[in-house]
């Protein structure tokens, strides 16, 4: 069974939380710290009364955040893949015997499609026959993608 878990990215700071948990009878979120820095500036902001932050959790309305969803895939790397995350694809061609680069995509929930998670401009519930590596994300790195979040394929430059 697919573990269960989302990040948000704060729009205000604009910096990525993991969430801990969800209330959406109160339309709030816990978020939390994940390195010294955010605990800094929490720590800082929470000091001029702009937040309410308890220990190394942040809570926040759910209208201040882009909540992104755990796809249950792990990179190359064993990092986790979440929406949001902007992804270098590639395919094992067996002929050339090597890995073959794709291009650049985000990953993105397709709910027209068998409510799956796929690559932007890539065929509906296609993230599972890439191997990926998770690069940046839309929020931190929208760069990456291009205008428009088209998929960049290095064969078209």
């Amino acid at each position: 069974m697919r573990e269960f878990k989302f990040r948000a990215w704060h729009k205000t700071l604009k910096i990525m939380f993991d969430v801990d948990m969800i209330n959406l009878c109160h339309n709030e979120v816990v978020l939390v710290a994940i390195n010294e820095e955010q605990l800094k500036l929490l720590k800082k902001i929470h000091k001029r009364k702009l937040i309410e932050y308890d220990n190394n959790k942040l809570i926040t309305s759910l209208d201040t955040i882009e909540l992104m969803q755990f796809t249950g895939m792990i990179d190359e790397n064993g990092q986790d893949v979440y929406e949001g995350d902007i992804v270098k694809y590639f395919e094992y061609d067996e002929g050339l015997e090597e890995l073959v680069n794709l291009g650049v995509g985000e990953v993105y929930f397709d709910d027209n499609y068998e409510c799956n998670f796929t690559i932007k401009g890539e065929e509906p519930n296609s993230l599972g026959r890439y191997i990926l590596k998770v690069v940046g994300n839309i929020y931190e790195n929208p760069e990456l993608i291009g205008e428009g979040n088209v998929p960049y394929r290095e064969d078209n430059n």
